[in-house]
């Protein structure tokens, strides 16, 4: 058979390229971007059908050949099919044709480059397939032009090769064609990949990889790879070179991200670009394709949700609070006028908006920024909302939709609706759970477990549905917080006082959990009256005696007294420590707790009068300061009175919510551990405490015969075992990539701790509550009262409200976790003690018993080498 004889029209130039069916995507790729205006270097193309005209009169032969073919030999068999196929001749015409196009490509004495691209024959056009089989492409370098016809028989053998034919399979061993592009070649000095997506995480950054040479060295993992990571503004988020120096100025870098966010705009989808730099600096384009979608990146942050959950827990509690969040926050968009349609496509997120690892609550922060993300002003306030909750970082890259005017104009008139009636709002709910929980205590006894679970669904349904509303008030409470901020800073408020706003927030009144303390020294005022019971209140605080054991003698030994602590436990009992945590026994249960509170403030000799006067001290100077500083500015004052007056409401009635909610908590863990009871009773559980390692939906489902576990107690005992093998110290953000459950966290175990440190010895964080004291450090994981008398400055983790009974007797604040607006800060204002939040790895980095000084109104830590002379 006589091979057919080519034409001056055999070779494809980038013009003439309408699709990848004749070259491959590689080569089709690089003739829309040239045609776009990016810098390609000039190439031709050898189509597929040369290739196929070829190889035709050989087809027979080379099936003979490749039917008894071996793969267990190696490559010696296809060694001497490529060999053979080496023998036959081009086609007549087609090494003069392609030596002339070399030359009109990178003239008589330069070099190219010729690569094969394997095209599926029966097939559509496939470019994750095609992308697959680009390891087994031949590629040769530096070819000349008189030798590129032996090149290019070179290229189309490779189609013989081990990896081609295992790649594609023995089955169909002339399914593919070649297809050969000739590409001047770019004497490079430098190399790069860039990736218009982090590759791993998904974050919306360029990442460019570089290496000194021949991009294959960067693929291969041959050299010393540079990273760099820029925003999609082009600023340099980090580096990490492999020598003393980077390979690429910023400069460069940016060209390169310019480039590479060009070529994803060609292509409508994240790019993977391949390019160079040679002698003179001018960068080359040489490869864009689709960057493989990396596996789902989860955040997952303890921020401000560890004031409610701070440690471990368990099961009941981590289901019930998931059933909380989720009604609560669709409660709440529902108000802010997100549509119903909206919402139900928004049920997924609100599933799942915290995560449980390894016996922790985590916020799942993808799933709130997608919700929050549902109200047109979100952009507005994410920034106060974020700092709001104390996020170190910023929880999602990807930007925000951009709502149009009309639906921002729609939220901003719903949210002042809602501000209208709020107030009004908010007393309607106060009645409306003290009706629900005045109902649910008069319901009549009962010890069946399905009617205890099915009572507590209902009750905290139809709680959750309007709370809401206090949702709302934190919005508000966020934009005014956020806005005085602003405006402070705008108009210098707070250059010669940096606590000013702080100030300006102690003191107040009606606030829920600070009556909560106030009551409790109340108690301790009595205690003056009976020197009988004072030295044993005293026995208590020196911890020579067992309050519980004191408080079942109460009755008998002072009834006036006991009476007073009965109604203190009446209106508060469901506050302490872990009042969220189903698990933990509330006041109420274990009264002793609040003996040991009132034995420690009379031990400290701590007044209500004095607690109020230091308040209020601070507040007076604080407001003289404002007065001075807006003297002459009648208007500019009245904005701040108002921001203030808004705040100040806005933390009366969050903390008076937040007290609702503990008692919400309490009645349920009531509800659950009598039906946990009962089954123990009936031997479906060991014992009654059981309950907490099961989740509502499995404990109700026991006891309705809906379970699909036959035995709950091996799921029980494994999981409590699972818990006591669990680190005692667990990251504060932790990311994922794939199921969260497969465990690739790519998140380090410890927030950076460069952040905290200013100088040797200093730690930093947000100033609460100005005031300059100094003391021994106590560093706390659990509320636990120390001896009265010590200068203490109390070193946490986090808080929650219980902490408050042993936060009045500290005389500073330290705490990892919180915000400006978190339940430390305003006990710190409330009760006039020097607080700094925010303070990352504060527990690590402070040793227990080591000399502090704190400026609550700097946010500065000083870690003392001795004790100091005044101290």
């Amino acid at each position: 058979m006589n091979a057919p004889v080519l034409t001056q029209t055999t070779l494809l130039w980038p013009r003439e390229l309408r699709g990848p069916e004749r070259v491959g995507f590689k080569p089709y790729r690089q003739a829309v971007l040239l045609e776009r205006g990016l810098p390609v270097p000039p190439f031709a193309c050898l189509p597929r059908e040369v290739f196929e005209r070829w190889l035709a009169p050989h087809e027979d032969e080379v099936r003979r050949r490749l039917s008894a073919l071996d793969l267990s030999q190696g490559d010696a068999p296809l060694a001497e099919l490529r060999a053979w196929l080496a023998a036959q001749p081009l086609p007549p015409g087609l090494a003069g044709e392609l030596e002339q196009a070399a030359e009109r490509i990178a003239g008589p004495e330069g070099l190219l480059a010729v690569r094969g691209s394997l095209v599926s024959r029966g097939a559509a056009p496939d470019e994750d397939g095609e992308q697959a089989l680009e390891g087994a492409s031949a590629s040769l370098l530096e070819v000349h032009p008189r030798d590129v016809a032996d090149a290019a028989r070179e290229v189309w053998l490779g189609a013989w090769s081990l990896p081609a034919v295992v790649y594609r399979g023995v089955d169909d061993p002339l399914g593919h064609s070649v297809a050969v592009q000739l590409q001047r070649l770019v004497q490079a000095e430098r190399s790069f990949v860039a990736f218009t997506r982090d590759p791993v995480h998904g974050e919306d950054h360029t990442v460019v990889a570089s290496a000194e040479g021949f991009g294959e060295g960067i693929v291969a993992e041959l050299a010393e790879v540079d990273h760099d990571f820029l925003d999609p503004a082009g600023e340099l988020v980090r580096r990490e070179p492999r020598g003393e120096r980077s390979l690429l100025d910023l400069d460069e870098l940016r060209w390169i991200a310019i480039l590479a966010r060009q070529a994803e705009q060609v292509f409508s989808a994240p790019q993977d670009v391949e390019g160079c730099l040679d002698a003179e600096g001018r960068t080359w384009v040489v490869q864009s394709r689709p960057l493989a979608p990396p596996d789902r990146r989860t955040v997952f942050d303890d921020s401000n949700v560890s004031e409610s959950y701070p440690g471990r827990t368990t099961p009941l509690t981590f289901g019930f609070a998931r059933r909380f969040y989720r009604d609560i926050f669709a409660d709440c968009l529902r108000r802010l006028g997100v549509p119903a349609a909206r919402l139900n496509e928004l049920r997924p997120d609100f599933e799942r908006m915290i995560g449980f690892l390894d016996g922790r609550i985590y916020y799942r922060l993808d799933s709130f920024y997608e919700l929050f993300d549902a109200h047109p002003l979100f952009a507005l306030y994410r920034p106060h909302w974020e700092r709001t909750i104390g996020l170190q970082r910023s929880g999602r890259d990807a930007p925000l939709r951009a709502p149009g005017a009309l639906e921002r104009a729609g939220s901003a008139a719903n949210l002042a609706w809602n501000f209208a009636r709020h107030r009004a709002r908010m007393r309607e709910f106060y009645a409306e759970f003290e009706r629900e929980l005045s109902d649910l205590r008069a319901l009549p006894e009962t010890s069946d477990p399905l009617e205890l679970c099915d009572r507590a669904e209902r009750f905290s349904t139809r709680c959750f549905r309007r709370w809401g509303l206090t949702l709302v008030n934190d919005a508000f409470l966020i934009l005014a917080h956020g806005t005085l901020e602003r405006l402070a800073e705008r108009w210098d408020l707070c250059r010669e006082r940096p606590g000013l706003l702080n100030e300006l927030l102690a003191g107040e009144e009606g606030v829920t959990s600070a009556e909560v303390v106030q009551s409790a020294v109340a108690l301790s005022e009595l205690v003056g009256a009976d020197p009988a019971l004072a030295h044993a209140l005293a026995e208590v605080a020196r911890g020579e005696r067992d309050a519980a054991a004191l408080w079942r003698e109460l009755p008998a030994r002072a009834p006036g007294f006991a009476a007073a602590c009965q109604e203190h436990l009446r209106r508060y009992g469901a506050r302490g420590p872990g009042d969220l945590e189903l698990e933990r026994p509330s006041p109420r249960e274990q009264p002793g707790e609040l003996l040991q509170a009132v034995a420690r403030y009379a031990a400290e000799g701590i007044r209500l009068a004095e607690l109020s006067s230091q308040e209020q001290a601070l507040r007076a100077g604080a407001e003289a300061e404002l007065r001075r500083r807006l003297r002459g500015r009648p208007g500019r004052r009245l904005v701040v009175q108002r921001l203030l007056a808004i705040v100040r409401e806005g933390i009366r009635q969050r903390e008076r919510s937040r007290y609702c909610r503990s008692e919400l908590f309490a009645a349920c863990r009531e509800l659950y551990l009598r039906a946990g009871q009962s089954l123990a009773r009936q031997r479906v559980l060991e014992r009654g405490d059981d309950v907490f390692w099961l989740t509502p939906a499995e404990l109700s489902a026991a006891a309705a015969g809906t379970s699909v576990d036959a035995d709950l107690r091996p799921l029980v005992a494994r999981r409590r075992a699972e818990q006591r093998d669990l680190p005692s110290r667990a990251p504060s953000r932790v990311e994922t990539l794939g199921a969260v459950a497969a465990r690739r966290w790519v998140s380090p175990p410890e927030e950076v701790a460069s952040d905290a440190a200013a100088e040797d010895g200093v730690l930093l964080g947000l100033g609460s509550c100005a005031g300059v004291v100094r003391g021994r450090a106590r560093v706390l994981s659990e509320p636990e009262p120390w001896p009265p008398g010590e200068d203490t400055i109390l070193v946490a983790r986090e808080t929650d409200p219980g902490w408050l009974f042993v936060m009045l007797g500290a005389k500073g604040m330290v705490v990892e976790r919180g915000s400006l607006l978190s339940h430390t800060a305003i006990a710190g204002r409330t009760f006039g003690i020097p607080t700094v939040v925010g303070v990352p790895n504060a527990t690590t980095r402070i040793r227990d018993g080591e000399w502090l000084e704190v400026d609550g109104a700097l946010g500065r830590v000083r870690q003392l080498d001795e004790r100091p002379p005044s101290a």
